[in-house]
């Protein structure tokens, strides 16, 4: 084996560290051809020998390194045996993929690795298949997590066998006391966990899913949303800041079309597309990557007209002028107060009130809708929905007692 591999340890001395230790590197030799690949661990050059490749010296330190480069040189034979093994061509390229991938493995035994290896993994994809939002997200996790940890068991980190439902009840509580958060929030960052394992586990870095059953039980929040009259309110009142008139029409075309403020933000010319003299909307959702089709009702198409001319339709071809995220909330407060509204105004609002006034209490079926909000199932839909199916399904079964009370 020796023969056809060859494992030699370097100092790279242009990556002398700030506090003078030099990093020290393997170099694998293979059929002629080499690659360096971290050890991860540095040493000061005077402790060196470089004839021999390895620590200088007794010191519980220069001892503790050397042998882990013998570990080192141990494993990549291993490893090297293992490939021919298989029956795989044995290359510099495939020794250090195994290597990396060892790495990741042995790195992912514990929660924080986990973490760390995902949130690297999702940084990669973000704009192709995860938001900046989403990363954001399980990073507060993690550190909520980590927080935990540290207060609980008065440690840095856990290996993934502690995971258990013991752990999710002491972290639940920890939740609940010190952060102050809901049983929602709570559930949301159970779930991120519960994603972050899984990823570990086919990534090969736990060999077995920790076996836990524990769950938060949320109760299905109150849908709020704005009937057809506050609609017609804030459509009819009559405002003299242009600024504000903007944003009503805005938030009216969400309310008629579903569209989310990314959608708003987003809605370009080539989004439109006329089918059987119908203009639709044709979009990709940001959040779920899943094709986004919603006919437009003649009130989202004459918002459309009335900014055809707009210096963000000349410029950028975008449909609608849409301010950043902090100036149209900050502006909806405005026309809140205007418009006498008790619900706050939001994007997430008109997007419940075009699901639940302008759908739903309009008959249309449920598998409509949920294609019309662009989610990416029924379920979704219905669990999202569900505090006000109930009051559907009460009015039109007044409806029926009435036919059948006649009898």
């Amino acid at each position: 084996m020796k023969n056809h591999v060859k494992c030699t340890f370097h100092l790279l001395v242009s990556k002398r560290k700030h506090d003078g230790s030099v990093p020290i590197y393997t170099r694998i030799t293979c059929s002629g051809k080499s690659v360096l690949i971290s050890t991860g661990m540095s040493i000061k050059q005077q402790e060196w020998n470089s004839k021999l490749r390895m620590g200088k010296g007794n010191t519980p330190r220069i001892i503790t390194i050397n042998e882990s480069l013998q570990s080192i040189e141990v494993q990549i034979l291993k490893i090297a045996n293992r490939i021919i093994e298989e029956g795989n061509d044995l290359t510099t390229e495939r020794i250090k993929y195994e290597i990396k991938n060892k790495e990741i493995a042995e790195s992912m035994k514990t929660i924080n690795g986990c973490f760390k290896e995902y949130l690297h993994y999702i940084q990669k994809l973000i704009g192709i298949q995860y938001t900046k939002a989403s990363y954001q997200k399980y990073n507060i996790t993690m550190l909520r997590i980590m927080q935990f940890i540290r207060m609980h068991y008065k440690v840095h980190d856990i290996s993934i066998d502690q995971v258990n439902d013991k752990f999710l009840m002491d972290f639940e509580m920890f939740l609940r006391v010190t952060i102050g958060n809901s049983s929602r929030t709570i559930q949301k960052c159970f779930q991120r966990l519960k994603t972050v394992l899984n990823f570990a586990h086919k990534r090969g870095g736990i060999k077995q899913m920790p076996n836990i059953s524990y769950m938060i039980k949320v109760e299905p929040k109150r849908v709020e949303y704005l009937t057809q009259e506050e609609i017609d309110r804030i459509e009819s009142k009559e405002i003299h800041n242009e600024r504000l008139c903007t944003i009503r029409d805005i938030f009216i075309f969400s309310c008629y079309s579903g569209l989310s403020y990314r959608e708003l933000a987003n809605l370009h010319e080539n989004h439109l597309q006329i089918i059987n003299n119908q203009t639709w909307v044709n979009m990709i959702r940001q959040k779920t990557k899943k094709s986004y089709r919603v006919p437009l009702l003649s009130k989202c198409e004459d918002i459309i007209k009335k900014y055809s001319t707009h210096k963000h339709r000349e410029k950028k071809h975008l449909l609608l002028p849409v301010p950043s995220n902090q100036k149209f909330n900050a502006y909806l407060k405005e026309l809140n107060a205007i418009c006498e509204i008790l619900q706050p105004l939001t994007c997430h609002l008109a997007r419940r009130t075009f699901s639940c006034t302008i759908l739903l209490r309009n008959k249309v079926p449920i598998q409509i809708v949920s294609e019309l909000l662009g989610h990416s199932s029924t379920t979704i839909t219905i669990k999202s929905y569900m505090g006000v199916i109930p009051e559907l399904m009460i009015s039109e079964f007044d409806k029926i007692k009435a036919i059948y009370n006649k009898e």
